[in-house]
């Protein structure tokens, strides 16, 4: 299991990587611990950079805990595991900037997203329109990274 420090959800900023300069200060959320000690991160996305979003394991050595900073609540942001059963009500409680890290299954119905959230798959996630329109309606006028 992940160390207490090194818990899912936490916000981190990479820092001393050298096969992946390029991630140098970017931010992410830690998902799992991996094998080796390594931790798996969800890397966000950053257009300044042009660093794409994606997932990475790395050296607990190369993580830098973010601390909570008044101008931004991405620093604050958390995470949570949803299903099929529970993403709709999930989706629309999601705080400013949060991980929805959707579980394995068919993702049935209209979704609205209302505010800036991180929404990511695991292998197996579909979304299944029930509307001939829409599967996913982004009314936001933030960042919603898929």
């Amino acid at each position: 299991s992940i160390d207490m420090a090194w818990h899912a959800g936490i916000r981190v900023t990479l820092t001393g990587l050298a096969s992946r300069v390029e991630l140098n200060g970017s931010t992410g959320v830690v998902e799992q611990e991996m094998d080796k000690g390594r931790i798996q991160v969800y890397v966000d996305a950053n257009c300044a950079t042009k660093v794409r979003s994606q997932i990475i394991a790395v050296r607990p050595a190369n993580l830098v805990i973010n601390q909570s900073d008044e101008d931004s609540t991405s620093d604050s942001a958390s995470s949570a595991r949803v299903t099929p059963d529970n993403f709709a009500q999930r989706l629309s409680r999601a705080r400013p900037g949060e991980l929805l890290q959707l579980q394995p299954g068919v993702y049935r119905g209209s979704f609205k997203v209302t505010q800036d959230v991180h929404l990511m798959g695991a292998p197996g996630v579909v979304l299944e329109s029930s509307d001939v329109d829409a599967t996913l309606m982004v009314h936001s006028s933030g960042q919603v990274t898929l």
